[in-house]
């Protein structure tokens, strides 16, 4: 009885163990790409209170040569952004490049669902949007 019982409460403090771990590690992976989704939030802030220049200033230099303030006006879709959710973050470092993150989500543009994608660079230390698409869902 007693061994059943030592068995017991060793499998208990196990699962908490994985149990502290798990939250550990996740807390870990949202710390690190929270300024990701700073930097996506901020974007679509900008589209929404009708601030394309603040959002504009966001891109990367190398996304910024490539498109004009006003063709990238005509990128975003129409009608007012009500909403936007970004659940889905990812982060890696590719060789010779630096940090690269990717955030995608749902944005609601005059009604209309579009499925938003955001790939970022870091550029001096913070994260701007190299590229960037509205599907609609």
């Amino acid at each position: 009885m007693k061994r059943i019982r030592r068995f017991f409460l060793a499998m208990v403090a196990l699962v908490v163990l994985l149990v502290l771990l798990v939250a550990v590690l996740f807390g870990m992976l949202g710390s690190a790409t929270q300024p990701l989704v700073t930097a996506a939030n901020t974007f679509l802030t900008g589209i929404q209170g009708g601030d394309l220049q603040a959002a504009y200033d966001l891109l990367t230099p190398t996304k910024q040569s490539g498109l004009s303030m006003a063709a990238f006006s005509q990128t975003i879709p129409p009608g007012a952004l009500s909403e936007w959710r970004l659940p889905n973050q990812s982060i890696s470092t590719v060789a010779g490049q630096g940090s690269q993150g990717n955030v995608s989500g749902t944005a609601v543009f005059g009604g209309t669902s579009y499925r938003a994608n955001f790939t970022l660079n870091q550029v001096d230390g913070a994260w701007r949007i190299a590229a960037y698409t509205f599907t609609p869902a």
